[in-house]
């Protein structure tokens, strides 16, 4: 399943759910550089530059309600091999945000079936928003859903929440491509 969970709205939001994602330290943080961060002490630095960032952009008119940064959860049934699923997230984030956003994202195994958080900063280098319905989101559903149906991992994946369908309980079946 892939859905947009919420989204962060200020910097103390954004703050509370990277450290949640990282499990306060605990899970292993990657950024859209390839960089990795573990351990409390080095949780902050993972996403201090995007507080900076979004404290010193000019505020919207109704700043109380910004979306500062997107929360996806990526999830794969019970048995699902970790790292396949690490790296099917990794694939999805590059191909849909890399080019203009900064993202970070971090894996759960702590339930049967492993699953992917993903941050992603809605302010892009190019000064403007992320709008989750444009195009480039689409495309990096279809990359996802490539790279899921390559490994196997996948018997049905909503793709609804994502842009995909009109129709809530319309589902693709990647087992039967």
């Amino acid at each position: 399943m892939a859905k947009i969970t919420g989204f962060s709205k200020g910097t103390g939001h954004i703050a509370s759910h990277i450290e949640y994602i990282a499990r306060e330290g605990e899970e292993v943080l990657e950024n859209d550089k390839g960089e990795l961060f573990k351990g409390r002490e080095n949780l902050e630095s993972a996403y201090s530059d995007w507080i900076k960032d979004i404290e010193s952009f000019p505020k919207e008119k109704s700043s109380k309600t910004s979306r500062d940064v997107m929360h996806l959860m990526l999830s794969m049934p019970a048995g699902t091999d970790p790292e396949k699923v690490r790296d099917a997230a990794r694939n999805f984030a590059k191909k849909a945000f890399s080019e203009n956003h900064e993202y970070l994202f971090a894996l759960h195994t702590d339930q049967p079936h492993p699953h992917v958080h993903l941050a992603v900063k809605m302010l892009g280098f190019n000064n403007k928003k992320l709008d989750p319905k444009k195009m480039i989101f689409k495309h990096g559903v279809k990359v996802l859903l490539k790279n899921l149906e390559r490994w196997a991992l996948l018997h049905w994946l909503p793709v609804d929440r994502l842009g995909g369908r009109e129709e809530s309980d319309e589902r693709r079946c990647l087992a039967d491509q």
